[in-house]
């Protein structure tokens, strides 16, 4: 399958583990993992929170309370709040069955779990107040995505043809593990690529009825690995086997 730039080979990664959920619901799973979710999101982008302090983050931050950031907040507490933030809406968007694969979802998430970092959060490129992006640097370099074009209309162009690829994916992980990576290697915007396709990732999934997957930041090279394969080549195929290897059924 070929979308833009980069392909990728389905058939060459196993489904034998690929099961769907069967003793415990997906929204069950997803709400005991949550805390792993953060702790390993947050520890893929560099900075150290123990689950002791997730656990803190998860009991202050209830579903309508605000955050109320102090001078000394680094990214090791912001990250993780934004994501707490992020997996309360993508739990919220699941349990009542409102979750689509697409640009309106991925923008709200993007919005809460990139809300520190990223310029112009919930935009793609080009869509609001500051141009150009998309520079990755990895080991060997330096990888450039797609430019956003006039006002973003190149990227939206880029979305629209690789969704309607990846929606025709049959089975749920192959579909989010393809759209995680395909996320990662357009940087549809300035930052918080990476979590926000994993985010859109789980949706599918356990809109599927399957498990969410957890990425380890003790993995970390070996994913930013399949990434910067991806990266260098144009083949995502890598990338998604590594993020499919990571489900686990139950």
């Amino acid at each position: 399958m070929r979308a833009v730039n980069l392909t990728w080979d389905l058939d060459r990664i196993d489904l034998t583990t690929l099961t769907p959920a069967r003793e415990e619901h997906p929204l069950t799973r997803l709400s005991r993992v949550v805390p792993d979710l953060i702790r390993e999101d947050t520890g893929l982008e560099g900075y150290a929170i123990t689950q002791a302090r997730v656990a803190e983050l998860l009991t202050v931050l209830s579903p309508h309370a605000e955050y109320v950031q102090h001078p000394g907040d680094d990214l090791d507490v912001l990250i993780p709040v934004a994501l707490i933030r992020a997996y309360s809406l993508l739990t919220t968007s699941l349990g009542s069955g409102m979750f689509v694969l697409g640009r309106e979802h991925s923008d709200a998430l993007h919005a809460e779990a990139a809300q520190y970092q990223a310029l112009d959060a919930g935009r793609f490129r080009g869509g609001g107040q500051v141009g150009g992006g998309g520079t990755v640097r990895t080991p060997e370099g330096f990888f450039d995505a797609h430019a956003p074009g006039e006002g973003g209309v190149k990227l939206r162009e880029v979305y629209a043809e690789g969704l309607a690829a990846i929606g025709a994916i049959a089975h749920p992980v192959l579909r989010g593990a393809t759209y995680a990576s395909w996320a990662a290697y357009h940087q549809f915007y300035h930052d918080g690529n990476k979590r926000t396709g994993r985010l859109m990732m789980n949706g599918v999934l356990i809109a599927g009825g399957y498990h969410p997957i957890v990425v380890r930041a003790e993995d970390a090279e070996a994913y930013h690995g399949s990434l910067t394969e991806m990266y260098a080549t144009g083949d995502a195929t890598p990338a998604i086997a590594y993020l499919a290897e990571r489900y686990v059924p139950g």
